[in-house]
């Protein structure tokens, strides 16, 4: 569990912090291999584990069976990366509880239709991907009794929002090896152009935009996979938070 976290979860849980009914949260699952089911048509097909009931990372567990899907499925779209504000890369064509697990089946855009998704597709299919990540409102949930999980929630009813695609951009070394295995990787390359054009303030976009940019762009001949700025930002990030908090009076 990270500190922003815990931190967060003590406020919460203290009552430092009014305790929502409802709570918005992102899970990340990864699979040791996504399960390419047929490409049509310049589609390709996979499903995917979105959700189970084992105790996650951050010491939570969802409950398989409360998982409401009727919402969701009026408006099926697979984003990247919870990116709201871009077109989807697939649409959702199945999701169903099946064995303890939220199971979805995503079919992604063709290369005409969107070359971004149809360059996600192919990085699951050749197994350059594994995860994917799920953004849900905890509807009816309770802290855990585990001391052995502190802060931990179980979620015992949820909606499910949105599911997204996850790790190319923080992952510039998936993204050299899918290039050499012959996937056109130019999408990836115009996304980083465009954030790197723009007066952005996000400084950890642009790192990765940086990262991914110096990877696989070909006006770049030397590339150092060992780069640790994303590191850093994340670091910078997190002090800030930790600063600005302390100064509040909200952390001991």
């Amino acid at each position: 569990m990270s500190m922003e976290l815990k931190a967060c979860r003590e406020a919460l849980k203290s009552g430092n912090k009014p305790a929502a009914d409802e709570l918005l949260c992102v899970k990340a699952f990864s699979m040791e291999q996504v399960n390419a089911i047929e490409e049509k048509d310049g589609r390709i097909i996979c499903d995917f584990i979105l959700s189970n009931g084992a105790v996650d990372r951050d010491f939570d567990t969802v409950n398989p069976d409360g998982w409401e899907l009727e919402n969701f499925r009026k408006n099926p779209v697979v984003l990247w990366m919870h990116d709201m504000w871009n077109l989807p890369v697939a649409k959702s064509l199945l999701e169903k509880v099946e064995g303890g697990e939220l199971i979805g089946r995503a079919e992604f855009t063709s290369k005409d239709e969107n070359d971004y998704g149809y360059m996600v597709g192919q990085m699951y299919k050749l197994g350059f991907l594994h995860a994917v990540s799920c953004r849900f409102r905890g509807i009816e949930w309770k802290w855990t009794e585990d001391v052995n999980r502190p802060y931990g929630i179980d979620f015992i009813k949820q909606e499910l929002l949105e599911y997204s695609c996850v790790t190319i951009p923080a992952n510039p070394d998936a993204l050299l090896k899918a290039k050499a295995a012959g996937v056109d990787v130019s999408p990836a390359v115009q996304i980083s152009e465009n954030i790197l054009s723009k007066n952005s303030l996000d400084t950890l976009a642009k790192s990765i935009a940086e990262r991914v940019y110096a990877a696989v762009s070909k006006k770049m001949t030397v590339v150092d996979l060992h780069d640790d700025r994303l590191a850093q930002e994340k670091m910078k990030a997190m002090q800030m938070w930790l600063n600005l908090n302390k100064n509040k009076g909200g952390l001991n």
